[in-house]
């Protein structure tokens, strides 16, 4: 009982005197057993896990940059590849246009020949027509005139007078007037 007296009277344990030496060797022995714990045991286990995460990310930071340059040789492949195929497609679009103006040029030439066969044919029938209207006209006012003489005076209308009275008006006009070889040729087959 003494002891717990004694205990009792000296306050806290921690702070009695007599177990300094005591505590400080037990601390000492803890400090030393965990810094041998902590320099033999924990600190490898770190320097492991350390160097395991650094050579992880430095085997990934590798792989991601390999994976860098493949992508970088890959679209520079698909650049070239494309670059290739817009060259054969604006080769392919020019050689489309070039036909396709070939052909309209072809075309346009083609209906520019069937339009001038059209004039040219239009034209020698206009000729036709032209060579043939004074001689229609004299035809058509030779008739009229017998028509009139006879309904007027039946007695004087002469087919013979009335053809050359008809003559001699339409050579009096310069544009209607008849050539000598229709006048001749009209004298041998009496039209009139």
């Amino acid at each position: 009982m003494a002891t717990q007296e004694a205990a009792g009277n000296a306050g806290i344990p921690q702070l009695d005197v007599s177990t300094f030496a005591n505590q400080i060797f037990w601390l000492g022995v803890s400090f030393v057993i965990l810094y041998l714990v902590v320099s033999r045991i924990i600190v490898p286990r770190l320097d492991g896990i350390i160097d395991k995460r650094r050579r992880h990310r430095s085997t990934a930071l590798a792989s991601a940059s390999e994976m860098n340059d493949q992508a970088q040789e890959i679209i520079a492949q698909s650049d070239i590849a494309f670059a290739k195929r817009k060259a054969e497609a604006d080769e392919v679009i020019a050689a489309a246009r070039a036909s396709a103006r070939e052909i309209g040029e072809r075309e346009v030439a083609r209906v520019n020949a069937l339009i001038a066969s059209d004039a040219a044919e239009a034209e020698r029938r206009m000729a036709e027509r032209r060579s043939a209207a004074p001689q229609e006209i004299a035809e058509i006012a030779q008739a009229a005139a017998a028509q009139i003489l006879l309904r007027m005076l039946p007695a004087s209308a002469d087919a013979a007078r009335v053809d050359a009275a008809v003559r001699a008006r339409m050579e009096s006009i310069p544009h209607l007037g008849t050539s000598s070889a229709d006048r001749s040729s009209r004298e041998r087959g009496g039209v009139g």
